[in-house]
């Protein structure tokens, strides 16, 4: 009878039990991860830092908002089964021979190596057999981290959680380790759930590829920004016909880009190059994608007095993340110069809504009490809002931002109403 590696028993123990993999990061990343280890029977320790969050975690409910309606896994089946464990004592981790890190690499809306330097250093005090990276990182952090000389495998993570068909499991996955062996290791672990496995020639290269994928959308977005500001015609009605070409695809008006991969993937590129003089696309993307909204909000300051209500602080439609959005620059313009602004979003409490330095605003009741309405993100709620109550409770005169056209069938019954890069009078 052949013996089996010890790649091979790693495998077999975490088939048949007798041991877990570790996750490092309950967010959207280390919950998905989870699930989708959990789904072929393999027990998952899952660990963060947040208390609370872990403490709402093992009653069953998963509190990354859409998560499980995206990913189609129900967290509470994968608690009572006993295949995710989650924990906020690290103690926990320490007997797991697989550690994947899914932990922030930014703060503030820039790159950020401090969450995962520590959390490496953790793991590496238990002597692991493999740590999974799947945070994006700058390449530099490479050389930073010291990754060649750990078991470590860099693999970026692609899957669009607004998307079920966009999955770890069915998207092609570039993968780096430091070493030929746990190369070896690495793909049998990642195969596990990952259709398709792209092994890279170095640990920079699959930085560069995350990087690089998001700094070009990034720089096209802002190209899209500056168009629907630079002309007085309807931008979008542009763009749809430009997407007639069968080489191009479909771009809408948007004040401004947000979230945790876009726009930071061109500040992670600035900050690896050999030589940033030469990326100077990808450097005024950053300055512009915040202009546009700083220039919107300098106008309203200066043209149109009274409240301000703001509907939607999340760089997407459903989803809990204000990273980098417009709405967080709209509020920091305007509480610099004591406006009023109230602020509404379903998906943020009452408390959290304080902590923006903003009024709690109860929708749609409170649109009677604006001078200003900026709409900023397409939230169903907005949308399904019916046209009777919108009537009836906003004023004549009211100026309405629509960034992304939710209110556009009702344009005709509110005589300000703006949508950006269509009609835009402001």
């Amino acid at each position: 009878m052949l013996s089996l590696s010890n790649e091979e028993k790693i495998i077999r123990d975490l088939r048949e039990g007798r041991t877990a993999i570790a996750v490092h990061g309950a967010g959207f990343i280390g919950t998905v991860t989870a699930f989708f280890y959990a789904q072929e029977g393999i027990r998952v320790i899952l660990y963060d830092i947040d208390k609370r969050k872990v403490d709402i975690y093992k009653s069953g409910e998963c509190n990354v908002i859409n998560l499980e309606s995206w990913s189609g896994f129900h967290l509470k089946e994968f608690i009572d089964n006993g295949t995710i464990v989650p924990t906020d004592e690290l103690k926990d981790t320490y007997q797991c021979p697989i550690h994947f890190v899914a932990v922030p690499t930014e703060k503030g809306g820039d790159p950020y190596i401090g969450y995962i330097k520590k959390t490496l250093e953790d793991i590496m005090n238990m002597d692991p057999t493999l740590i999974v990276i799947e945070s994006t990182l700058a390449p530099s952090w490479v050389n930073q981290l010291k990754l060649r000389q750990f078991p470590v495998c860099l693999a970026v993570r692609r899957d669009w959680f607004s998307n079920p068909q966009c999955t770890i499991k069915s998207l092609p996955r570039p993968f780096c380790a430091s070493t030929d062996k746990l190369t070896y290791l690495a793909q049998k672990i990642l195969g596990l759930v990952c259709d398709k496995l792209m092994r890279a020639s170095s640990m920079e290269v699959v930085c560069l590829t995350k990087a690089i994928e998001n700094a070009l959308w990034h720089v096209q977005l802002v190209s899209v920004q500056e168009l629907a500001t630079a002309f007085d015609c309807n931008i979008d009605e542009v763009l749809a016909l430009v997407a007639t070409h069968p080489e191009r695809k479909r771009w809408y008006p948007n004040m401004k880009i947000g979230g945790y991969c876009v726009e930071l993937g061109s500040k992670y590129i600035l900050e690896s190059a050999n030589r940033p003089e030469n990326l100077s696309l990808f450097r005024d993307a950053v300055i512009k994608n915040n202009q546009t909204t700083k220039t919107i909000a300098k106008k309203i300051i200066e043209k149109y007095p009274g409240t301000v209500g703001i509907l939607g602080v999340t760089y997407k439609n459903d989803l809990k993340v204000h990273t980098l959005t417009c709405s967080t620059v709209f509020i920091e313009e305007l509480n610099k110069v004591g406006r009023k602004v109230l602020l509404h979003d379903s998906f943020y409490s009452t408390e959290e809504i304080k902590k923006f330095g903003c009024i709690p605003m109860e929708y749609p009741q409170d649109l009677s009490q604006c001078d200003i309405i900026i709409l900023t993100i397409d939230h169903k709620e907005y949308y399904r809002t019916p046209l009777h109550l919108l009537k009836g409770l906003i004023k004549d005169d009211v100026l309405i931002i629509d960034n992304l056209g939710v209110w556009k069938r009702h344009e005709k019954y509110f005589k300000n109403y703006n949508q950006f890069g269509v009609k835009w009078n402001i």
